[in-house]
């Protein structure tokens, strides 16, 4: 069966279908003679909630879950008009019927698609800024159990970075680049509505109806505080008319490492020790017994080796059951969702990550103008478990046992080498993790009866996040030994409340289509910690459970954050004839965390659209290929709040003095070393957009849309160092500038639309460069750079600047080499010409950001067969690789290294990597990496309908589903995660995972 589509559906469209809801009820009781029917789709299954309405009448009923209907007795000249969100209306004349049954075909017109903005939605070809959308039912196909992790590669110029993969922590979302130097770049996180204070993963992805990302300023300008990284508007899904719908969605699955370093094998370790020792001069390099550590010698005569790879990592089980109750009736409509996600770390002796969700939607019609409502979303997460330090077994010799002869771990396999301990150093280590999280957002509407279109909203929302940590070392652990049982205890409360009212009016006359809304809000947020650290216990049995047992060292620290925001807010929606379109948007802002006389701040933005397919030159120019064209052109400015609210004021710190003639110490307070500045404003962003939406073909067969941006951000925050005899050394203000270019492309063909066969593709693109135009000056006038935090005026914001190696030297370049005393196989480094190396030689040598990226899906339908490939690719972004570094690697003392890397020796003169005993710590390596991944694979089969009825189901779909199957990347033998920006050994972070599962979605 073809899918149907998936739209949001504003306030008075579900008013509408209320009253008609309501109306059927009666007039089904009291016509129980009349026309009777029912409405199918193309697949001749049935359609509920379908209107029924006789034309020019308010008279009307819904289908039911069967898609039947009964409307009361009409005249032979009564005309039934059947509507549907996404399938074209079509109008039936009763005549002599009885029964009247239709069938509905989609509307392939994507025009008429409703969009979830901000506070509020429209069609599509209303939209005038730059928004993407996605549907719950795309996110649900990829089998992740983190919502940030869904969404990687899936809109054109939004980022998804998984730093670290381990489960339960979210991937770093970034929308056209980076706009700021300290401040926040997460983008303002809207549920149902309401601002969301949490992390991606406390939603429930699986109750998700849609998502819009506003990325341009004039849409995003109604949250303008903190639109600046963009807005990503979250809509849950909510129940449909009908008897109570039962949905069971779950899967199953294995996942493992998707790829680890190539640590060397024992004859190439061994070979690799004897290349060091002789470029290092040493006489007995030939004979590995003279410097192998003692620990390893037996091992070695022997032939008894450890692959630590595989005794470090596993598989594990990965899983996640969804139960949903929903329905809707005339007045009430109700969603409930239960989920449990379980994933197993791919890390032996190390615990993984549970979650336990509740979502819950529900509305009220009271009466023919009042609607209440209330979505809540309960979550816990567990994530504890103390990580083995996997990244120290990388480092461990191929000779070196991991256990004693009793089974326990070693502590240290290469004694006496004691920098690198062994990865189960900490085993036995008691770490529990606890999150809870609760969020609950209410909301009362009136539609005001005696003025046509105006309504009023008033939206409460409370959020409340608690984290329990506690962590206890016993003594049979590295860290516990030393300190005689250590136990760290950390509570982390956040949370707070948001109030909005919203008034909207909404009028049509002739060809002029006429929206308001108008806003007010007040929102408060807070953050405290407490943290307790003890050690010495006499006994390891209370664990961190009974603090006051310690007879050592107790460490006591808090912080209480707190910040309130309060905004004013009208958007003017206006078209004319639906070929003129413009928004204008005024909202100013205030926040409590700038100094007094700047807490507010205006943020204005226009937005402006010709639909040119829709004029009569454009018609008579017969160009029957182009089916909607329509040009954007927006401006808007948006805010960024700094995420510390106290930096407006000077901070006190501890300073303990001599107090009396006992010389005793008291405890006082003096200022810290960075002045508070009390003249602290808003950083700003200025965006200017021009988009260019076309579809072309017949029935729109290829929609591309295109945006061009540049956006300024002023008054940017940053540490600004001072001279110290003003008594401090740094002061926090607004002197910086930074500008963001990019375009973005998005297309999406259906290649095939055959009865049995359908293959569609979409592609995005997207590339940005942001450059940093201003930092601060100098006495006389002029732009300085800031070299210590590695910002530069006229480069990215985020840049790799040292020393640039240009080659290795060779034999034949002996004296040029001695010029900078180096000698062959060391690195050669860039030199301005004086022939010295010296700081004057650094420079910078690229960017950390991609130059570009890109995506690519495939689906492929037949029948109820259907295929997708989803192809992700990050290009042009520059790594360090500080693995070569290898003055770090500790050869002398055995330590393992990657294989395969090509080192220079006399015999081996490569131009790669420098010979083994280069120990210049003044620079480091780095490389310009591609990467493209074959990201998600889902081959689902959808049992038909016919089959299903007669076992009383509504649908039932089988899938088999693949993450991460297969990555392509020129750095990809140096990290466990090939979107590190640094390659090293000593932190390589969690790895990735490839997923293989499968999947059930039911239906009653």
């Amino acid at each position: 069966m073809r899918k149907k589509k998936k739209v949001g559906v504003n306030v008075a469209s579900t008013l509408f279908l209320s009253m008609l809801m309501l109306l059927s009820i009666s007039m089904h009781a009291s016509a129980q003679n009349g026309v009777r029917g029912k409405v199918f789709d193309t697949m001749q299954e049935p359609l509920i909630g379908v209107s029924v309405q006789v034309k020019g009448t308010t008279m009307g009923v819904i289908t039911n879950i069967d898609g039947e209907f009964t409307i009361g007795a009409l005249g032979a000249e009564s005309i039934l008009v059947f509507s549907y969100l996404g399938y074209t209306t079509q109008e039936k004349r009763v005549g002599n019927q009885k029964e009247i049954n239709i069938t509905l075909a989609e509307d392939d017109n994507l025009l008429n698609e409703i969009v979830v903005i901000g506070y509020g939605s429209q069609k599509r070809s209303d939209l005038t800024g730059g928004i993407a959308t996605l549907s719950g039912d795309k996110l649900n196909n990829i089998p992740a159990v983190d919502l940030s992790q869904r969404l990687q590669g899936q809109v054109a110029g939004m980022s998804v970075t998984l730093g670290n993969a381990k489960p339960g922590e979210a991937g770093t979302i970034l929308i056209r680049g980076k706009k700021t130097l300290k401040g926040s770049t997460s983008p303002l996180i809207v549920l149902d509505g309401i601002p969301f204070a949490g992390s991606m993963t406390e939603i429930d992805q699986n109750s998700i109806e849609s998502i819009s990302i506003l990325k341009d300023a004039s849409s995003a300008a109604i949250y303008g505080a903190r639109a600046t990284n963009g807005v990503i508007l979250i809509t849950t899904k909510k129940g449909v008319v009908g008897k109570p719908t039962v949905r069971y969605s779950g899967y199953v699955g294995v996942q493992k490492a998707q790829r680890l370093p190539n640590m060397m094998k024992p004859e190439a370790y061994v070979q690799f020790m004897k290349d060091y020792r002789q470029d290092t001069k040493d006489p007995e390099w030939n004979n590995p017994e003279a410097y192998l550590q003692t620990a390893l010698l037996e091992n070695f005569r022997n032939n008894k080796t450890t692959d630590w790879v595989d005794m470090m990592f596993q598989s594990g089980l990965q899983m996640e059951h969804q139960l949903s109750v929903s329905g809707a009736t005339e007045n009430t409509n109700y969603y409930v969702s239960f989920v449990y996600s379980d994933q197993e770390s791919i890390i032996k002796e190390s615990s993984g990550y549970k979650k336990y969700a509740v979502t819950t939607n529900i509305s009220q019609n009271i009466g023919q103008y009042i609607k209440v409502g209330t979505n809540i979303q309960l979550s816990e997460r567990d994530r504890g478990g103390q990580q083995p330090k996997f990244e120290y077994g990388l480092r461990m010799s191929p000779f070196a046992s991991a256990r004693d002869e009793d089974g326990k771990y070693i502590r240290y396999p290469m004694y006496g080498e004691v920098m690198y301990h062994g990865p189960y150093a900490e085993y036995g280590t008691t770490k529990d993790d606890k999150s809870r999280s609760a969020y609950l957002n209410g909301f009362a509407q009136v539609d005001m009866p005696w003025i046509k279109g105006l309504s009023y909203r008033a939206n409460m929302g409370s959020s409340y996040r608690h984290r329990d940590r506690g962590t206890y070392y016993p003594t049979t652990t590295m860290t516990g030994e030393a300190a005689l049982g250590k136990a760290i205890v950390e509570a982390n409360n956040y949370g707070g409340w948001t109030w909005e009212n919203v008034i909207t009016y909404t009028n049509s006359w002739q060809k002029h289509n006429l929206n308001l809304t108008g806003l007010y809000s007040a929102e408060k947020l807070y953050d405290n910690e407490n943290k307790t650290e003890a050690q010495d216990f006499i006994s390891d049995a209370n664990l961190y459970h009974n603090m006051a047992l310690a007879k050592g060292l107790t460490k006591l620290t808090s912080n209480d954050k707190r910040k309130q925001l309060l905004a004013y807010m009208l958007r003017i929606n206006y078209s004319y004839d639906s070929r003129y379109l413009l928004t204008l948007t005024g909202r100013r802002d205030g926040a409590s965390v700038y100094g007094k006389g700047n807490k507010w701040e205006f943020f204005p933005s226009v937005a402006t659209a010709w639909v040119i397919s829709e004029e009569a030159f454009f018609k008579n120019l017969s160009l029957s290929a182009v089916d909607h064209l329509k040009l954007r052109v927006s401006y808007g400015s948006n805010g960024n709040i700094y995420s510390d609210p106290y930096k407006s004021f000077t901070k006190l710190t501890d300073q303990d003095y001599i107090f009396g003639n006992a010389h005793e110490l008291a405890g006082g307070l003096i200022s810290g070393f960075t002045f508070g500045n009390p003249n602290l404003k808003w950083e700003k962003t200025d965006t200017y957009n021009v988009g260019l939406d076309f579809y072309l073909f017949n029935n729109s067969r290829v929609r591309t849309a295109l945006d061009i941006y540049s956006s300024t951000t002023n008054n940017l925050l940053m540490t600004r160092t001072v001279p110290v005899m003003n008594g401090y050394t740094s002061v926090e203000d607004n002197v910086g500038k930074v500008q963001n270019r990019g375009v973005e492309l998005t297309i999406n063909s259906d290649n095939i639309v055959a009865p049995d066969f359908k293959w569609s593709t979409t592609v995005i693109f997207a590339k940005n460069k942001d450059k940093i135009i201003e930092l601060q000056r100098g006495p006389d006038g002029k732009k300085l750079d800031d070299i210590s935090n590695k910002w530069f005026i006229g480069k990215p914001v985020s840049v790799w600047h040292d020393y640039k190696v240009i080659g290795i030297w060779q034999e034949s370049e002996k004296e040029s080499a001695a010029k900078f005393k180096a000698q062959p196989g060391d690195a050669k480094l860039w030199d301005n010409g004086d022939d010295k190396i010296t700081a004057d030689d650094r420079v910078v040598i690229g960017s950390k950001a991609p130059e570009w990226t890109m995506g690519m899906t495939n689906t492929f339908a037949y029948k109820n067969l259907s295929l997708s490939l989803f192809f992700n690719g990050i290009f042009g972004a520059w790594h360090q690789n500080e693995t070569i570094k290898y003055e770090r690697q500790l050869f002398g003392k055995n330590i393992n290294y990657l294989g395969n890397i090509d080192y220079w020796t006399a015999s081996n003169p490569s131009n790669q990597y420098t010979r083994l005993g280069y120990l210049d710590a003044r620079h480091n390596f780095y490389k310009k990496v591609d990467i493209i991944r074959l990201q998600d694979v889902n081959l689902a089969y959808k049992f038909p309908k016919t089959m299903l009825q007669k076992i009383g189901m509504k649908d039932l779909t089988t899938y088999i589903s693949s993450r991460n199957l297969l990555t392509l990347s020129n750095g990809n033998k140096y990290t466990t995660n090939a979107e590190q920006e640094m390659y090293s050994l000593d932190s390589t972070g969690y790895p990735v995972q490839r997923t293989f599962i499968f999947g059930v979605n039911l239906t009653f």
